[in-house]
């Protein structure tokens, strides 16, 4: 009985699959998501270039369009991998870049090393992160 249920919903999975992938992402909407790093690393790799760049055309032709990329103030790498962050997401073709400050939810020495990142339709006037070299961001 168990395997028939198994059965039944992997056969659900492929025939909604074509429909789900034939959906192209809104335009012109809000997107976030986390980009992950190795620890001591500011480097992006391939996959996620790959994600920025589709990230990126979904906000091509709109009236206004931002990045946001929230990071560990402090973590002495945030302003390199915010800077990646930008670079590969072609910066010049947003309005505004703005590196904010992360929430923190956990500590920082607990769990992997990420940026949240929000590309928006709509302005907004963040708390921004300084490169000081006080403070290493």
């Amino acid at each position: 009985m168990m395997r028939t249920a198994l059965f039944a919903c992997a056969a659900l999975a492929a025939a909604a699959a074509p429909a789900f992938a034939q959906q192209a992402p809104a335009r012109c909407a809000e997107t976030s998501f986390r980009v992950y790093f190795s620890q001591d690393s500011a480097s992006l790799d391939a996959e996620t270039r790959q994600i920025l760049d589709i990230a990126s055309r979904n906000m091509e032709g709109c009236d206004y369009s931002e990045i946001r990329v929230a990071l560990d103030a402090s973590d002495r790498l945030s302003m390199q991998r915010g800077r990646a962050i930008a670079a590969a997401l072609d910066e010049q073709s947003f309005d505004a870049t703005h590196f904010t400050p992360r929430p923190m939810t956990q500590p920082a020495s607990f769990g992997p090393d990420y940026a949240e990142v929000t590309l928006s339709p709509t302005p907004s006037q963040p708390q921004e992160l300084r490169d000081d070299a006080d403070t290493g961001v």
